[in-house]
């Protein structure tokens, strides 16, 4: 091969692998900010009717990145990774912090309830909602992007050493 011919390559390989990159970064975003942001406010959030509102707002974050059923896990499904199963248990969160709106907030059951659901937010916080949709949706991207980053590597030390003999 000519020199110019592997820069070439060097140098597509350098912009598929930025394009890439860029690409599934904006989407980590995009996910992050619409479900694992909100999840995180839930968890911390002061009140039932604050709670309850986050927690809403996750299921729409759901619903917009058409995470509705399935699992998220490529390989090894699990229950905790079973779309479906995280959704009733946000839904039943709701429901729960519905019911604690209606009481005292200076009630015990009230404290034990918000207490409870915290504990289990903080349980989905194990996971990132966006790492395992990116991994589950794009999984032939990250061989993309590793071939990509790889061959741009391979043929730029492979250009440079041609360049200087």
């Amino acid at each position: 091969m000519t020199t110019t011919k592997l820069f070439s390559i060097t140098i597509v390989s350098l912009l598929i692998g930025i394009l890439v990159s860029y690409g599934m970064c904006q989407r980590h975003y995009e996910i992050d900010r619409d479900i694992d942001a909100v999840l995180l406010r839930a968890q911390v959030a002061a009140t039932a009717e604050d709670m309850s509102m986050y927690l809403k707002l996750t299921m729409d974050g759901m619903d917009k990145h058409d995470i509705k059923c399935g699992n998220l896990a490529l390989v090894f499904q699990t229950p905790g990774a079973d779309v479906m199963m995280i959704r009733k248990s946000l839904s039943g969160m709701i429901e729960r912090l519905e019911f604690a709106i209606k009481m005292s907030k200076s009630s015990q059951e009230y404290i034990a309830t918000i207490d409870d659901i915290r504990g289990t937010i903080r349980e989905f916080r194990g996971k990132s909602f966006a790492e395992a949709k990116l991994w589950h949706d794009f999984w032939y991207l990250y061989f993309v992007l590793i071939i990509a980053w790889t061959m741009f590597i391979v043929f730029g030390v492979w250009c440079s050493v041609k360049r200087f003999e």
